[in-house]
């Protein structure tokens, strides 16, 4: 595969620690977002058109049995579902150091690494694995867990600047990629128009202040499939995210872009009706 044609769009679904291990009182909707952790990866390499040279699903080992870790899970429901998939086939099951060397070869064939939400599976979730995974099999683990309980609560951030959390590059065990949030993508190219707009109102996609834009919502847009229900596995997620890159791809050229909430660019609902009344 030419490294300039290709693009790996990735998915995760995360856990969090096992809060009954702190005394601490912590709401996991807060700490999940801060200190996640990926039990389910998955990608494609696709080329600018959208066809799928590679697509690739793995459970993680360590983090999907233990139970106690997994059941801190959004979506721990799906458990069944996942040992469904096992059984047939159509997922695996790897260890962590295992499944990130591959994404490391295949980070070398291609041109950028992209998610919607980029920012969340590139800066925070395969990173913090990274680091859970190595302290999970040391002779110090519950030293290290009782550590991120307490740097949680005390508010201790790790010393990265806004300017380095900003800047759409992943690096990965000495391998760099340039980074394309697809979620940007999409609010700069797809979906930043009237017409989405007035397709939001109708079927009532808003948020508190903004549009809404998730990948779910931008896919029913740009699909016209209106009644289309994200899966929530990362292969699934990813792959619906390519179909979204692909229709950016052929408005133009997409370069490397991390935004925080680019939802914004839509403007607010009321700025909206205010506008168009």
């Amino acid at each position: 595969m030419k490294k300039k044609q290709y693009y790996l769009v990735l998915d995760t679904e995360t856990t969090t620690l096992n809060l009954s291990h702190t005394d601490y009182d912590i709401k996991k909707s807060d700490i999940s977002l801060k200190k996640p952790i990926v039990y389910d990866i998955g990608w494609i390499i696709m080329d600018r058109q959208g066809n799928i040279a590679k697509k690739v699903n793995y459970l993680v080992q360590e983090i999907f049995f233990d139970e106690e870790l997994y059941n801190t899970a959004y979506y721990a429901d799906k458990r069944p579902k996942y040992l469904k998939a096992v059984r047939k086939g159509k997922i695996e099951i790897r260890l962590w150091d295992t499944i990130i060397s591959e994404l490391c070869a295949d980070m070398e064939k291609v041109y950028n690494v992209c998610a919607y939400n980029a920012s969340f599976d590139f800066k925070k979730a395969i990173p913090y694995t990274e680091r859970f995974i190595k302290a999970y099999h040391s002779e110090h683990f519950d030293e290290w867990e009782k550590r991120q309980f307490d740097n949680f609560v005390n508010g201790y951030r790790p010393p990265i600047t806004n300017d380095e959390w900003k800047l759409p590059i992943f690096t990965l065990r000495n391998i760099t990629v340039p980074i394309v949030d697809i979620w940007a993508v999409a609010c700069d190219k797809l979906i930043n128009n009237t017409r989405y707009k007035k397709f939001c109102i109708k079927n009532n996609f808003l948020g508190a202040k903004y549009f809404k834009t998730s990948a779910e919502i931008a896919y029913r847009y740009i699909a016209k499939e209106i009644n289309f229900i994200e899966a929530h596995t990362a292969l699934n997620d990813a792959e619906i995210e390519g179909i979204i890159l692909a229709k950016a791809l052929r408005k133009g050229k997409v370069n490397p872009v991390l935004e925080y909430m680019p939802c914004r660019k839509l403007g607010t609902v009321q700025k909206f009706f205010e506008k168009n009344s």
